[in-house]
């Protein structure tokens, strides 16, 4: 997980949020460089992980690749150069 610092004008605090991990290339956005080793990680329905370099791709917090971390993967998905969508931070 990577972490962003939120400034919140109307508190005046500062708080951190972990994001997703989908920025796989460390850009701060996700495109289709990052879909790459994501997509490589996609392995079915209750179909657990047996690379341990896909351990960030456990994005719905399950052993396997699916179609729910496809799905979180897409709401992330911001494309080339633009930063990644406030969705991606919980």
């Amino acid at each position: 997980m990577k972490a962003v610092v939120v400034y919140d004008f109307s508190t005046g605090l500062s708080h951190v949020l972990e994001m997703l991990s989908v920025d796989f290339d460390g850009h701060e956005a996700v495109d289709g460089e990052d879909f790459n080793p994501f997509n490589s990680c996609i392995t079915g329905p209750d179909l657990p992980w047996e690379d341990p370099l896909c351990a960030d791709a456990r994005l719905d917090g399950d052993l396997d690749g699916d179609q729910s971390d496809v799905g979180l993967f897409h709401q992330c998905l911001s494309g080339p150069g633009i930063s990644v969508a406030p969705g991606c931070i919980h």
